[in-house]
């Protein structure tokens, strides 16, 4: 699974469901002499582009710069969508306050422009954000209403995301019997409308609740599912992920030498994502060896000595990081570095 709080003893990441999954869009041309600037339609393409291939903080300051422009007459859901961009890029970086803030704004800005569909996104971002601060009232709350937006406009991508992550707040609070149930119905509500990339997650987060529960064998059939459908899909991020799961479901079997290869694995994968904004901050992590994979593996390597509830508590800290980022490369690394210092 893909983000939680200190206060979490799961030892996957929470795979939360944002549906802001973006087709690549060609690049445009360079403008020619006589040209006129593109709209805010195709400037929101382009900006969606640069999040899908280079990851979030590269795409803010175009998404920024879409959210303050004044222009009379200028294409406001497409200003309305980017500053829930915006608001969402904030939130993965930490930022709680200025994604609040820029949040409730997107809401606002799509409520008066009737655009309910998009309402229930921000609206289910609101929620991800108030689940990572630990307000899980609150984040039902937001869930909630876009629930209800969802099932107005019948989109069963948004009903099947915010079920997801109203389960993780379930999690949170130790209602694995009602995860585990909504979790079985989001994977086949994703089944039924062919979205593989729903699928993988929704997998990957029951292996995650029987892994919390020990319940090692279980775990590893469903992230080996997933692992199967990120493969087909080439969901690199993902793969990466599940690579890493399946190493901790292994280590709990005691197969210890098949977990490393599946570690090995999993920094691979990440090492060649296109999402890569923390690949120039792992320099530090190996102290002065310049590949930091070499670095992190043996840092691992010292970490499976260490029995699984350890792990556990150890992976605690970092889950904000590796949900806020969305990297494995630099999950994995903050796992070795805080487990080799139990």
């Amino acid at each position: 699974m893909r983000a939680c709080r200190s206060k979490s003893s799961r030892a996957a990441i929470p795979r939360a469901i944002l549906l802001v999954w973006l087709i690549a869009i060609p690049l445009a041309a360079p403008l020619s002499a006589g040209q006129d600037e593109p709209g805010l339609s195709k400037r929101l393409e382009l900006a969606e582009q640069v999040y899908r291939e280079q990851g979030p903080e590269a795409a803010l300051p175009a998404f920024q710069a879409l959210a303050d422009t004044s222009d009379a007459g200028a294409d406001e859901i497409s200003r309305a969508i980017a500053v829930g961009f915006v608001g969402e890029i904030h939130w993965r970086q930490g930022h709680y306050p200025q994604a609040r803030r820029e949040l409730q704004r997107a809401v606002a800005m799509k409520r008066t422009l009737g655009d309910r569909l998009q309402e229930g996104k921000s609206l289910n971002v609101l929620g991800l954000l108030y689940w990572d601060l630990g307000d899980f009232g609150q984040a039902r709350a937001y869930f909630r209403d876009a629930a209800e937006i969802a099932a107005e406009v019948g989109d069963k991508r948004l009903q099947g995301a915010i079920l997801n992550n109203l389960s993780l707040v379930n999690d949170e609070q130790g209602d694995y019997r009602t995860s585990l149930d909504q979790y079985r119905q989001v994977l086949e509500l994703y089944k039924d409308i062919d979205f593989p990339r729903g699928e993988s997650d929704t997998l990957g987060n029951i292996g995650g609740v029987y892994l919390l529960l020990g319940r090692f064998a279980e775990a590893l059939s469903y992230y080996e599912k997933a692992l199967e459908i990120s493969k087909e899909q080439q969901m690199i991020p993902s793969m990466s992920q599940d690579h890493g799961d399946i190493a901790l479901c292994l280590r709990g079997l005691g197969q210890t030498e098949h977990a490393l290869k599946q570690f090995d694995e999993a920094i691979g994968r990440a090492v060649r994502s296109p999402v890569i904004e923390l690949r120039g901050a792992m320099a530090h992590i190996g102290s002065g060896i310049h590949d930091p994979g070499t670095q992190i593996r043996r840092m691992l390597a010292s970490a499976l000595v260490v029995d699984v509830d350890s792990i556990r508590i150890a992976v605690n800290g970092f889950y904000r990081c590796s949900q806020t980022r969305k990297n494995a490369f630099g999950a994995l690394a903050g796992c070795a570095l805080s487990l080799i210092h139990i």
